[in-house]
């Protein structure tokens, strides 16, 4: 259940960014219409729907969905950091594109690893914390209130992200060493699959590998 509980925590936060972002284009643009041009697409449809899969990929215990979410991002990511070298150097705004997309390459591997993805969903976080903080202290910021608000909002999903990954790695090493059942009397049997239960209730487990599971303790 903790497990559950850190993962719908972790996707409303990036649902909740998903919606700020939406409300930024709005006060940005000043409504509709807008003007549809490369740097639109990227900032304001490309960005929100990679949080929106990360998000979804948390909902429905899907990890591979969260990382297609993060390599959606990581695009939009790539060109801006890119053109901030190219374009519009500074070494403030170059060192925070840098930083944000280190972050998110970390968050992609909190979400594909088999371990340590407490420790990568934590790293993300901090680079993305240190890399709003050199915005901030360096570069002038329009919204500050949104600005720090979309900064907390992201930093506590992406560690969120890496306590759920690390009660998902937990969880599959405690079903991979539920005995066979050859070797266990009724009673164990029952209490093997009372915690096989619970674990697909929580969404460790698809059905898939819970059948597998209880079908090994029912021989």
């Amino acid at each position: 259940m903790k497990g559950k509980i850190l993962r719908c925590l972790a996707g409303a936060c990036f649902a909740l960014l998903a919606g700020l972002e939406a409300f930024s284009l709005l006060t940005a643009y000043g409504g509709f219409p807008f003007v549809i041009d490369f740097d639109f697409i990227l900032n304001y449809i490309v960005f929100p729907a990679g949080l929106i899969l990360i998000a979804i990929g948390l909902f429905a215990n899907l990890p591979i969905l969260s990382a297609v979410g993060c390599g959606v991002q990581i695009i939009r990511l790539g060109y801006d950091t890119v053109g901030s070298f190219l374009f519009f150097w500074t070494w403030s705004f170059s060192a925070s594109n840098v930083l944000f997309l280190l972050s998110t390459i970390l968050l992609m591997i909190s979400a594909l690893s088999r371990k340590n993805g407490k420790v990568f969903g934590l790293l993300s976080g901090i680079l993305f914390g240190i890399s709003r903080l050199i915005l901030i202290l360096f570069l002038s910021v329009s919204n500050p209130v949104f600005f720090l608000l979309s900064t907390v909002v992201y930093t506590t999903g992406a560690i969120l992200m890496g306590y759920a990954m690390k009660e998902r790695e937990l969880s599959h090493i405690s079903a991979r060493h539920v005995p066979s059942g050859g070797a266990l009397a009724v009673s164990d049997r029952i209490d093997q699959l009372t915690k096989l239960k619970n674990l697909l209730d929580q969404g460790i487990l698809t059905q898939e590998e819970f059948e597998e599971k209880k079908e090994k303790i029912l021989q």
